[in-house]
C-alpha cells in the first residue's frame, strides 16, 4: 500500500492507527475486490453466483479506468474502500437522463470522474468502543480530493 494518510487513535482501541492509501500490487487490488464482494454478498446487495472467484469487479475495474483508495488496520485488514472512475462517459450518464448543471457542463469530459463502491465496515462494530464510519469516509474523500486536484479532475 502506498500510504497517503495515517489516523492515530487513542488507547481505547486495540489498534493504534488506521492507514489510508492506494494499492500498489495486484494482490492489494484483489483484496479490495474481495472486501467489496464480502460486504455486498453478506448484505444481499449482489448475487454472489455472478462472482465465482469471490472478487466483486465490473467493466470499469477490468478496463483499468479506476483509481482506488482504501483504509486498513496495521494487521492489513481492510475497513474501507472507494473508487474513482475516469472515463469520457461516466456510469451515471449511461444510466440516467438528467439536465446537467451549467457549472458541470463547462468542465471537459476528460476532467470529470465518478465516485463509487464506497464501502466502510467498522473494525469493532460489536464492541462498546468503535471507529465511526464517517471518520473513515472523510479520510477516503480527502484522498480523492487531493488526487483530483493533482490530476485535473474538476467535477
Amino acid at each position: 500500500m502506498k500510504i497517503l494518510r495515517r489516523l492515530e487513535l487513542g488507547k481505547l482501541f486495540k489498534f493504534d492507527e488506521v492507514v489510508f492509501g492506494q494499492p500498489e500490487t495486484q494482490t492489494e487490488l484483489e483484496s479490495i475486490f474481495r472486501f467489496r464482494f464480502d460486504s455486498y454478498s453478506a448484505r444481499g446487495y449482489i448475487n454472489s453466483d455472478r462472482f465465482p472467484d469471490g472478487l466483486e469487479r465490473d467493466e470499469y475495474d477490468v478496463s483499468g479506468k479506476c483509481k482506488y483508495f482504501y483504509a486498513s488496520l496495521p494487521n492489513g485488514k481492510i475497513i474501507g474502500t472507494i473508487r474513482l472512475i475516469i472515463d469520457n462517459v461516466l456510469p451515471t450518464e449511461l444510466c440516467y437522463s438528467f439536465d446537467e448543471p451549467t457549472e458541470m457542463s463547462q468542465i471537459p469530459k476528460e476532467n470529470r470522474g465518478e465516485l463509487g463502491r464506497l464501502v466502510i465496515i467498522p473494525p469493532d462494530k460489536d464492541k462498546k468502543v468503535f471507529l465511526p464510519r464517517n471518520l473513515v469516509m472523510l479520510f477516503l474523500l480527502d484522498l480523492l480530493v487531493d488526487y483530483g486536484m493533482e490530476n485535473g479532475i474538476k467535477g
